[in-house]
Formats: C-alpha cells, sequence, structure tokens
C-alpha cells in the first residue's frame, strides 16, 4: 500500500513490476541521499508512464480488448501523477481519457493540466524529468483540444 499526501492506494501486480523492473535498472547508481526519497516517487512515477504507453499500444494493437488497456493505462498514469505531480502527466490522462470517446472528461481534464501547468515551478528533479517531454507543444494541443466541438 502507498500512501502519498494522505491517499492511498495499491499498485496492481503489472504496476508493481513495471517499477520494480524500473529500479532494478538502476540499481548500480548512486545517488544523493538527500533526494532518495524524491527520486524514488518521481521513477516510480516514470516507470507507470512507460507501463501506461505499454498499455495504449497494446489497446492499438488489440481492439477488442481496448477499453480494458486504457482503463489501466488511465489508472496508471493517475498514481504516477500521486507519485510525481507533473502536469504533463495530467495532460498524458487527458490523452487516455479522450481515447476512451470521454470527450466532455478528456476536456476538463486538458483544463486541469493548463491550470497546473501555469502555476508549476519545476524543481532540478522535474527539470530532469520533464526533458523527453514538450510542454510548448503539449499546452497547445490541450488549448486545441478545449476549444474543438
Amino acid at each position: 500500500m502507498n500512501k502519498i499526501d494522505q491517499l492511498s492506494f495499491k499498485l496492481t501486480e503489472e504496476e508493481q513490476a513495471a517499477v520494480n523492473s524500473y529500479y532494478d535498472s538502476l540499481k548500480d547508481h548512486r545517488f544523493d541521499p538527500k533526494i532518495a526519497g524524491q527520486l524514488s516517487n518521481a521513477l516510480a512515477a516514470k516507470a507507470l508512464l512507460e507501463y501506461a504507453k505499454t498499455q495504449i499500444s497494446m489497446a492499438d494493437s488489440d481492439k477488442n480488448n481496448r477499453n480494458q488497456y486504457t482503463e489501466k493505462a488511465v489508472l496508471a498514469v493517475g498514481k504516477a501523477y500521486t507519485f510525481h505531480a507533473l502536469p504533463i502527466y495530467i495532460f498524458a490522462l487527458a490523452t487516455y481519457i479522450e481515447m476512451r470517446s470521454s470527450i466532455a472528461s478528456a476536456k476538463k481534464t486538458y483544463q486541469n493540466f493548463l491550470d497546473a501547468q501555469s502555476k508549476f515551478m519545476p524543481d532540478e528533479i522535474s527539470s530532469f524529468f520533464l526533458r523527453d517531454f514538450n510542454s510548448t507543444a503539449a499546452i497547445e494541443i490541450a488549448k486545441s483540444k478545449i476549444a474543438s466541438n
């Protein structure tokens, strides 16, 4: 059971395996103990996001089980945000919600992304994890999605 900011949730076996695999790939690295907890949470979030992306790939290739895979992706990326509150994870969540054809909910989530992004001040760890994302493009996409009918 994970407790983050008074929220309790349990990772599924698949999610926990993804996190463990990510941690295992870094087991020989040394990190500053002052940032170990924050880094551990950020790594867990990254692993969950990668797991979510895998679920989306599976949804794209297995149309019969698309809803099952997209639901797993939505849940995993929500947990990722709980571990490491990067607004870009809200953007990912919105795209996965949109894949479920929940357009109104997706638009609301895109707006939540824009709101969070406008207040976001990344620290060093967040900046490191954001290197793989284009936040400027995500902002433009979110605005476009909200404006569309």
